[in-house]
């Protein structure tokens, strides 16, 4: 079976190539990160948060995927969000066929049981959302979303249904990519051909902890967004939603080997 998934995976280097242009990439080794990404940060009004300490961005040289440092967020109970964001100049337009790879540790007491505000046990840490003045309610926010759900790695996606404009068109379909391992690096692949058609496509891979090779775990071919004029930009961090309550009080996430091409392939974009 290994040396199928070898021979699949060079297949796939093979047909796609390497020929793709790399938009921006962040592995955090030069000890800062505000070259290539924003910080989103929500802080709760809540009695007894200390809102000095509410959210946590930093490097870190002892939790790497590669090279020689990653990003630390932390997420406490006075926030509800604690996320990095692509800058605006590279986020892509309609039409664009993006891939993503990045990968995420878990920290080794991570509560995958944390309630989140709609009283699902479910935690945010990548989006493909959308939100700027004029865009209808009805497709603000998250499109895509990379979660933590009951101890799995679970994908949602939200699109319009046969082009279909406004909230009545919107259709969620969700995928388990499997396990949620903690305290150790799970890489993913993520591609989007953002067109606003039937000819859009959405792949994903991921590769688990100790394992050689990527896992094609979703091929959806057809609309695979949202029917308004622009195109989902990349979060990667923590978000619960206001309240969020679990076992712990504060929750922390690695992040490591961001890389972000257009009509690449998973070679140039894999952690």
């Amino acid at each position: 079976m290994k040396k199928l998934a070898c021979v699949f995976i060079s297949l796939i280097f093979a047909v796609e190539g390497q020929s793709g242009t790399m938009i921006w990439a962040e592995n955090f080794n030069d000890n800062s990160y505000s070259d290539q990404l924003n910080i989103e940060k929500a802080t709760i009004t809540n009695p007894g948060c200390n809102t000095s300490s509410s959210y946590i961005f930093k490097t870190v040289t002892n939790q790497k995927r590669e090279g020689s440092r990653g990003a630390l967020v932390t997420l406490d109970r006075c926030n509800n969000r604690a996320e990095f964001v692509e800058k605006s100049v590279n986020q892509p337009s309609v039409g664009e066929n993006r891939w993503y790879g990045f990968s995420i540790k878990l920290a080794n007491n991570f509560d995958d049981q944390a309630i989140n505000e709609s009283g699902e046990e479910v935690t945010i840490v990548m989006q493909l959302a959308q939100w700027y003045s004029g865009l209808p309610s009805w497709a603000k926010g998250s499109w895509h979303t990379l979660k933590v759900k009951d101890g799995r790695w679970r994908f949602k996606m939200k699109y319009s249904s046969g082009g279909n404009a406004g909230a009545s068109g919107v259709r969620e379909v969700e995928w388990d990519l499997g396990p949620a391992v903690k305290n150790q690096w799970t890489d993913f692949v993520i591609n989007g051909k953002w067109v606003r058609s039937n000819s859009g496509q959405l792949r994903i891979w991921v590769r688990q902890p100790g394992n050689n090779d990527y896992i094609q775990k979703v091929a959806r071919y057809g609309w695979v967004m949202l029917n308004v004029p622009k195109a989902p930009y990349f979060k990667i961090g923590l978000y619960r939603g206001v309240p969020w309550t679990g076992a712990n009080y504060k929750d922390r996430v690695f992040i490591d080997a961001i890389k972000v091409a257009k009509n690449a392939s998973i070679a140039e974009v894999s952690p």
